[in-house]
């Protein structure tokens, strides 16, 4: 049964799970490496929020 999921599934792990992070991790490093200071900070900020929203999520549930 597991395995028929996999089978039917396969298109999205592919791209959700490859294909997307790889996209956009390179994205991320051709960002980092001509915006460094902008993005030190931009990083550290979107950590923060998503520190917040997080907790706001689970508190709030």
């Amino acid at each position: 049964r597991y395995v028929a999921d996999i089978g039917k599934a396969w298109p999205v792990l592919v791209v959700c799970g490859g294909i997307l992070p790889l996209f956009l991790s390179v994205i991320w490093l051709f960002m980092v490496r001509h915006f460094v200071a902008v993005m030190t900070w931009v990083t550290v900020i979107l950590f923060n929020i998503l520190v917040v929203s997080v907790t706001m999520f689970f508190y709030m549930k």
